[in-house]
Parts: C-alpha cells; structure tokens; sequence
C-alpha cells in the first residue's frame, strides 16, 4: 500500500482505528484515481506471480547444478589421486 496513493494503513486492529481510517478515506475519496489504484495492484496479479517464480527456481536449481558439478569434480580428482 502506498498510503493516499492507492489505500491507507490504520494504526491498530481497532474498531476506533478502523473507523477513524474510514472516516479519513471518505474525506479523500475523489483524490484516489481507480487506474492508479489498479495498476499498483497488477504487479501483484498472478501472471507476475508465476513468471517470478519460475524465474526463483530456475535460479536456484542452476546454482544447486553448479555446486553439485563442483563437488563431483572435486571428489573425481580426489580420487584420482
């Protein structure tokens, strides 16, 4: 969230808070811009979430495929001698 922008934090887990983070989103409403709000929120959509995650465990099975080349290597040469 970025406050004002796209949504407001309430300080608390509040009726009071809540009510007053209500209260404070009536009094700005026509400051929030739908588009604006939609767009924040599509970098959160799942098309993102899945091609992020793909990308994470790509990642981390190369690393894993390195480090298990090298200690193969390492123990073939080991044993070599």
């Amino acid at each position: 969230v970025i406050p004002e922008l796209n949504g407001l934090f309430f300080d608390e887990e509040t009726v009071d808070s809540l009510d007053s983070a209500v209260m404070q989103f009536e009094a700005m409403e026509s400051r929030f811009h739908p588009v604006e709000i939609r767009s924040s929120g599509e970098q959160f959509g799942e098309e993102r979430f899945s091609l992020e995650m793909v990308q994470f465990v790509s990642e981390k099975f190369e690393e894993h495929r390195l480090r298990f080349r090298s200690t193969i290597q390492t123990s073939n040469l080991s044993n070599q001698n």
